[in-house]
């Protein structure tokens, strides 16, 4: 659980460098939906935290991929290969509430 919250909170800190908007997961989620089906993949999503601006930019030594790939296994609960806006919005409210502009309940 330790490396879900690093993950965020790295995930969060990009977002602030990049974008100027902490705690907006919707927004972050948008950066890769393609599609706008609001659903993901694991490709989209690491693309969301390894990709260039306007993706989230981190590199491998900030975070390495077996922590990217538990995050994923963590946010993909079903195993369903895909995650929808809200599962990925629950989640990084749950792990990086601190972070989030809607504050978990």
């Amino acid at each position: 659980e330790q490396t879900l919250h690093l993950v965020v909170e790295e995930m969060h800190n990009a977002l602030v460098r990049w974008h100027q908007s902490p705690g907006n997961w919707y927004k972050a989620f948008k950066l890769v939906d393609w599609q706008n089906m609001d659903r993901i993949g694991f490709e989209a999503f690491n693309a969301l935290v390894r990709g260039a601006y306007p993706c989230l930019t981190i590199l491998q030594d900030r975070l390495p991929d077996d922590a990217l790939r538990a995050t994923w296994k963590a946010l993909d609960e079903g195993a369903e290969g895909e995650l929808t806006v809200e599962a990925f919005m629950r989640f990084m409210r749950r792990y990086g509430g601190r972070h989030s502009i809607t504050r978990p309940t």
